[in-house]
């Protein structure tokens, strides 16, 4: 670094720690270690420890803001969220999450992640990121067997018909076999297909 931003970027990086520390939020930080793949393609991260940071929020950033750091969305209505993360944040990386909690309530905090990384300055004091929403979802299954998605749960199997079927079916045969004993007078050939 040159003369004018050695000990400077250091310092700058303290002021906003502390900035972050009084007037920013606390939030829970993870990062991948190792990544699994399913059969279908989708990714299931393994993540770190959880490591407490301060960070500063930034719900709906201007428009300006956004094109500094090359995210310009020409929605204006439909802008990211982005948060201003330490200098010192460990692993830094696309896919790490971090954990925001409602203020002033006890309810659990949602997960968000980060999507990209950007810097504004060469020698900058801090990472700003834009972040999104995770939604979490199952792990598909690799062998069905033991499970029945396709009924719901009660006192019969899916290849054993219901009680109601079963009163139908007796109804039908009792109405069969006495048509059958009658004998069709028209068609003496005629009989009714077994059941």
């Amino acid at each position: 670094m040159g003369l004018l931003t050695g000990e400077d970027s250091t310092i700058f990086r303290q002021f906003f720690e502390e900035m972050a520390f009084l007037r920013g939020i606390k939030v829970d930080y993870i990062y991948p270690v190792d990544e699994e793949v399913s059969i279908h393609g989708q990714i299931f991260p393994e993540f770190s420890s959880v490591y407490k940071l301060n960070i500063v929020f930034e719900s709906s950033p201007k428009v300006k803001t956004l094109k500094n750091y090359g995210w310009f969305s020409e929605d204006k209505e439909n802008k990211p969220y982005i948060v201003y993360l330490p200098y010192n944040t460990p692993h830094i990386q696309t896919k790490a999450r971090l954990k925001l909690y409602p203020i002033g309530s006890g309810k659990d905090g949602k997960w968000f992640e980060i999507t990209d990384i950007a810097e504004a300055i060469e020698y900058p004091d801090t990472y700003v990121c834009k972040i999104a929403p995770v939604f979490i979802t199952e792990k598909e299954r690799l062998d069905y067997e033991q499970t029945n998605n396709n009924y719901i749960d009660g006192d019969n199997q899916p290849d054993e018909p219901t009680n109601h079927i079963k009163e139908i079916n007796k109804d039908l045969q009792e109405h069969i076999d006495a048509v059958n004993k009658e004998g069709d007078k028209n068609n003496e050939n005629f009989t009714f297909l077994k059941i």
